[in-house]
């Protein structure tokens, strides 16, 4: 037995979710002081170096807008200070130790660490911004899944499914859509495909929202929109408010949205149609990446037994109505959809103990242990740089050794030729990115270098780079020379 427990954590753009596993074996959201199943992911810097997190520090937004952050989640992996000079890896790890001492105050147990969850479409950068966010806030990582495949497994532990029941995914956040296809086999629930996009979410709704409202605004009061934007306050109270209207949208046929502007009391009305029309062409995106997974997986609608939808913008009944129409099956949420991907982390967390032979307590009590583990697929194609001239001009571009989707655990190796037959050395740069794309389109990962190594004038496939996915998405890379036989290694201890 552990001295702990271990949870999930699902930290999203507008709200972060945590759960944890309790003596019935059944996910429990961690709630907030005010009785809510989430966090808004906000933070206000207190003068005396403290922090009001969450609903506190948006209301704090409206006395001091300036001191309030929000919605940084997407820009992990960039070093641009944006509240009291921390980036955004500084200020997700405050948020997260805040969720890792609510669970700990609502069980009673020491939280050793658990399963953080990822958008689909996270790069290494991102994710590794998210691990060192995770070790600042004292939390021990034992597993780093896609948010859709976290989803995934809660749905297949709650209902116990059969093997061979395939069944898709769609989860649209805050800020980014991920979707992923998924088959039970009955021990495991295994990702066949699965894809995403950044910033095609609940925000970008808002955004145009935003606008919509703003336009109205302008037209009635006749003032310039640049004069309202520079408003920190306005903007602050604007936001808050188009966030509501847009949850209200959902069950009305119209609502009032009131704004201080100007220094005078202002009414903007908007219609639901008006809003659904305005977030058409965002949510037939949405419906085109679902189709683009279908197709990765190797499968038609006709093939799934299931279709959930999770994420809050997934309440809507209009994006619940252009699902049904688009894939001729009723979209079900039968879990919260704000809650299914902290449930599945908090599930995912416990399979991890069970695989290491290890279990939780609460209590006192032994917390059961989920039936079937998780196995996941590569979220991007990496591969080697090559120079490559089959568009008639020669450039650098990915030679992808393991495409995205590859089931992992895998091994994957490739062979490649000098550029020069005299050369004695080779630099080999590991790129992320789609086969055969230029590398100014694809991430560098990391650099190889093997030196010494003897001419050979036939400038045969010599140098073979291996690539070794564990389980969790663990990748090492090495490369060989099969003729002098040196080689040389790297591990990019960053998941998927």
């Amino acid at each position: 037995m552990d001295d702990g427990i271990d949870g999930g954590f699902d930290v999203g753009n507008d709200e972060s979710k945590a759960a944890y596993v309790d003596r019935t074996g059944e996910p429990v959201e961690v709630s907030n002081p005010e009785g809510g199943a989430s966090v808004l992911t906000c933070l206000y810097a207190k003068s005396d170096g403290g922090w009001l997190i969450g609903q506190a520090a948006r209301e704090q937004g409206f006395v001091d807008p300036k001191g309030v952050v929000s919605n940084f989640k997407l820009k992990l992996g960039s070093t641009e200070p944006l509240l009291r000079g921390k980036c955004a890896e500084e200020l997700v790890a405050v948020l997260l130790a805040y969720q890792k001492e609510l669970m700990e105050r609502q069980t009673g147990e020491r939280v050793n660490g658990g399963v953080i969850t990822v958008p689909a479409e996270f790069d290494d950068v991102q994710k590794k911004a998210l691990l060192r966010a995770c070790e600042l806030a004292g939390i021990v990582v034992r597993r780093m899944i896609s948010e859709p495949a976290a989803a995934s497994f809660a749905y297949a532990q709650r209902r116990n499914m059969a093997p061979g029941e395939r069944f898709a995914v769609w989860d649209m956040g805050g800020g980014t859509l991920d979707i992923s296809v998924c088959v039970s086999t009955g021990d495991d629930v295994r990702v066949c495909a699965t894809t995403g996009e950044r910033n095609l979410g609940g925000q970008q709704m808002d955004e145009i929202l935003r606008t919509l409202v703003i336009r109205k605004l302008t037209q009635a009061i006749q003032c310039d929109p640049q004069s309202l934007a520079v408003d920190a306050l306005f903007m602050h109270d604007l936001t808050t408010r188009v966030t509501a209207a847009k949850i209200s949208l959902g069950s009305r046929d119209e609502v009032q949205v009131p704004l201080l502007a100007n220094g005078k009391q202002h009414v903007v009305s908007v219609t639901r149609a008006e809003f659904e029309g305005a977030i058409a062409d965002l949510v037939e995106r949405s419906l085109t990446r679902l189709d683009e997974c279908l197709k990765a997986a190797n499968l038609a609608y006709t093939d799934l037994t299931s279709l959930f939808l999770v994420g809050g913008p997934s309440r809507m009944p209009y994006l619940q109505r252009r699902v049904a129409d688009h894939t001729g099956m009723v979209p079900r949420c039968e879990i919260d959809p704000q809650l299914a991907v902290a449930y599945g982390a908090a599930l995912v967390a416990q399979a991890e103990l069970k695989k290491r032979g290890k279990r939780d307590r609460i209590g006192g009590d032994v917390i059961p242990q989920p039936t079937r583990m998780l196995r996941e697929v590569t979220h991007h194609a990496i591969g080697v740089a090559v120079q490559d001239g089959s568009n008639g001009s020669m450039r650098i571009a990915n030679a992808a050794v393991v495409p995205q989707n590859t089931p992992i655990p895998c091994r994957r190796s490739q062979r490649f030729r000098l550029e020069s037959p005299d050369q004695r050395e080779a630099l080999i740069q590991i790129l992320q990115g789609d086969d055969r794309a230029e590398l100014k389109d694809c991430r560098v990962l990391a650099s190889l270098e093997i030196k010494g190594m003897p001419v050979e004038a036939a400038r045969s496939a010599r140098i073979e780079v291996t690539f070794d996915f564990d389980e969790n998405g663990v990748v090492t890379i090495t490369a060989r020379d099969i003729i002098g036989g040196d080689d040389t290694s790297i591990t990019i201890d960053v998941p998927k």
